[in-house]
């Protein structure tokens, strides 16, 4: 019960950010009746996480949360404007030649954390497309999929999440 974490990749990194920055609001322990205090979460791994609704956004991703209300609402899915101290530790890693969501998702989530003073670990890979989870065969449909270099990020991911507990 002490290291329960939330992880996300690309638009799922969007929806676990999301909670890890809004799981003490009232709107959420109001829905699941219960305190906010059992709600929080130990930490949160974010892997190519969709971030921003500004410059460098995924706009595919919040268009498709958003539909119709997206010019009205899009403010409000830059999650790099809602990180507070209450944030849980976070792990993200990224790479850099990502076509899909721009590795500046990660790096504005990274500075507003830094702001905020939340313990967090960031990788950077300099090459690997989007999507390439494990990064190994496991889980890649294709040679593109499989990038070694990468795919140390699970280990780092796993030490980050022992050291919470300590």
């Amino acid at each position: 019960p002490n290291c329960i974490l939330v992880s996300g990749f690309s638009a799922g990194g969007h929806l676990a950010a999301s909670y890890g920055n809004f799981w003490n609001r009232p709107f959420i322990a109001q829905t699941l009746g219960c305190d906010s205090d059992v709600l929080r979460p130990n930490g949160q791994i974010l892997c190519y996480p969709v971030i921003t609704s500004g410059p460098y956004a995924h706009h595919g991703s919040i268009h498709n949360l958003l539909g119709d209300r997206y010019e009205e609402d899009k403010d409000s899915q830059s999650l790099e404007n809602f990180v507070t101290p209450d944030t849980p530790p976070t792990f993200i890693w990224h790479t850099q030649s990502d076509d899909a969501v721009p590795v500046e998702n990660a790096i504005f989530l990274l500075n507003a954390l830094q702001k905020a003073g939340v313990r967090t670990e960031f990788h950077m890979y300099p090459d690997g497309p989007h999507g390439i989870s494990l990064c190994n065969s496991l889980t890649s449909s294709s040679d593109a999929q499989n990038v070694p270099h990468a795919s140390g990020w699970i280990h780092l991911a796993t030490d980050f999440v022992w050291s919470l507990r300590s």
